[in-house]
């Protein structure tokens, strides 16, 4: 495995660390290498390593590299690699629930596609008068933090009233909850730090504070070692309770070692990496290291009539001209509502797109759907290489019912499975390709599939079938904005949103973040949203919004545009960081 000095440097050191990674740095590239590394420690012990991520996505990344680098059997006998929320279920709050009073007699998980997690957010919407726009916002409510701006503390505290009742618990929870029995019974993170000789936490500049308490409470029995990455210049989910303060103050209780970073970016031309210097200077500067470095479009800061003319007569141009894949093309916003409208637009000039206002219906609300769009797509190519796509695909399934790795999936019993579940895919798309008809099916029969193989246990049955009724129910309740006619839309449909490779994504600044792209266009830059409201200078609220600007410059590698104009309707002017990095105005 090759590596960079740096990168050298923080994995063989041989205690605590805490490493600042820059965008582009390598930093999963690392992670995997000091995994394998701590593997040296541990293989003829019983202890084990743990590896904490903040996505779904980044657990897949880093269980697929070690797999293929170390084999099944090792992986799955030495390594825990889950979410913050997987760990604390599976090694703290499921062995121990019974503990606290609310839930001596056991407990649900119910996540934002249950349809009982539905009904009381409903319940506590409409008792409270609340706006219906609130309800994603409940998946943000944290006991002991100040709620959303439109939830009222009144409206927490019943909708955590109402979980406690039922005996459900939330994944905000579910940290709650680990933090309190950690406190109250320092045995269990004694216990912890004995089975752990190793923790590796990635993204540590979103850690919130509870998370924090956790850790420390393992850390103070000195039996386990951390290696903590992060980068605190991209903290910006404070309203998730992250706070990038929290990496140097951990770094200080566990006397972690804290003068590595990784500075070498690999994704971004040189231009584009000073641009974010300008926006963000880093100690120690960042420098275009990798294939990039010598690209040279230069960044630059259109002003339009509309939003979508700076799209149409400059970024696309740019793209087609450059010969850059459609795949490797994003468009970044400050929030949902600029990209649905982007979205129609963009459909109807026949662009391929991926994002808010491309999908009839919000892919992360769903279960069913990533496995779905997967099997749709693989049925109608026939691509073998797929094959594993739809793996990880039951994977999170597994992951998101009961919070747990099952190795049966990667033997010869899970590839029995899968061809079992595109056998019965295609016999129903063959039935009837309206993917109304096809959906309900699927799930159920994908459920009893993994169940018939001992993927997943019986009760998980009842939230794959909830989740593909739930997602029918939002594409007909969506069919005024993204213009679906659920009867019309077929398989064939579906499937091509599992082809990313080959649409433009449309993502929100904040959900750009671990994602890279060859051009990337930055849209409606406008005081007012970015940063939102009108913050003070160098207030954290200007300073986070700053980072958050310079997380969508950073996922450029060779292409960046950035672009205001003129049909804002509040007026506001282009953002002041534009302003900023830009001294001379638009071009």
């Amino acid at each position: 495995m090759k590596l960079t000095d740096q990168q050298h440097e923080a994995i063989f050191h041989e205690g605590n660390l805490s490493l600042v990674s820059c965008p582009g740095s390598g930093k999963t590239h690392t992670i995997v290498a000091r995994l394998m590394r701590c593997m040296d420690e541990v293989q003829n012990t019983t202890r084990r390593i743990g590896c904490i991520t903040y996505t779904r996505a980044a657990v897949s990344e880093i269980q697929q590299r070690l797999s293929r680098y170390l084999g099944r059997d090792k992986f799955e006998d030495k390594f825990d690699i889950g979410t913050i929320h997987s760990f604390c279920l599976n090694n703290i709050f499921r062995p121990n629930h019974w503990r606290l009073d609310t839930f001596q007699k056991g407990f649900d998980v119910v996540t934002p596609d249950d349809e009982r997690y539905k009904n009381i957010v409903d319940g506590v919407i409409d008792d409270h008068s609340l706006d219906r726009r609130a309800f994603d916002n409940f998946e943000l409510l944290f006991r002991g933090l100040t709620p959303p701006d439109n939830i009222a503390t009144s409206a927490a505290e019943d909708y955590w009233g109402r979980l406690d009742e039922n005996n459900f618990v939330d994944f905000n929870g579910i940290i709650y909850y680990s933090a309190q029995l950690v406190k109250a019974y320092p045995f269990l993170p004694a216990g912890l730090g004995s089975v752990f000789a190793w923790l590796l936490v990635d993204e540590f500049q979103d850690t919130s504070e509870y998370q924090v308490q956790i850790l420390n409470d393992i850390a103070s029995y000195e039996r386990t070692k951390f290696f903590i990455v992060g980068d605190p210049d991209q903290s910006i989910m404070s309203f998730a309770g992250g706070r990038p303060d929290l990496m140097d103050d951990f770094a200080f209780d566990i006397s972690a070692r804290d003068d590595v970073s990784l500075s070498g970016n690999f994704r971004s031309s040189d231009l584009i990496v000073s641009l974010a210097e300008d926006l963000q200077p880093r100690d120690p500067e960042m420098g275009a290291v990798g294939e990039n470095k010598h690209f040279d479009f230069t960044p630059v800061w259109k002003h339009t009539e509309t939003l979508l003319s700076g799209l149409e007569d400059y970024f696309l141009p740019e793209v087609e001209g450059g010969g850059i894949d459609w795949g490797e093309c994003a468009i970044l916003a400050p929030n949902f509502y600029i990209l649905c409208e982007i979205a129609t637009h963009l459909r109807d000039m026949g662009i391929p797109l991926i994002g808010p206002g491309a999908r009839p219906y919000k892919k992360s609300s769903h279960l069913i759907a990533p496995l779905a769009e997967e099997i749709c797509s693989y049925i109608e190519s026939g691509d073998s290489r797929m094959i594993r796509n739809l793996r990880w695909r039951m994977q999170e399934i597994i992951e998101s019912c009961e919070s747990r790795w099952n190795p049966k999936l990667f033997t010869f019993n899970g590839d029995l499975a899968i061809s079992r579940i595109a056998t019965m895919a295609r016999r129903l798309r063959d039935e009837n390709p309206a993917i109304k008809s096809f959906l309900e099916e699927f799930a159920s029969g994908c459920a009893d599939i993994m169940i018939d193989h001992d993927l997943l246990i019986n009760s998980s049955r009842d939230a794959i079938v909830g989740s593909s009724n739930s997602m029918l129910e939002d594409i007909e309740n969506h069919r005024w904005r993204s213009g679906v006619d659920i009867d019309n839309f077929s398989v064939s449909d579906m499937g091509l949103f599992a082809r990313g490779n080959r649409s433009v994504k449309l993502l929100t600044l904040h959900k750009a973040k671990g994602r890279e792209f060859d051009a990337v266009a930055i849209v409606r830059a406008h005081d007012g949203l970015i940063p939102y409201g009108n913050p003070r200078r160098d207030s954290e609220k200007e300073n986070e919004a700053r980072r958050l600007m310079y997380v969508g410059i950073t996922r450029a590698r060779k292409v960046l545009m950035l672009f205001s104009d003129s049909s804002d309707s509040r007026g506001n002017p282009p953002s002041r960081f534009l302003r900023e990095i830009f001294p001379d105005g638009p071009s």
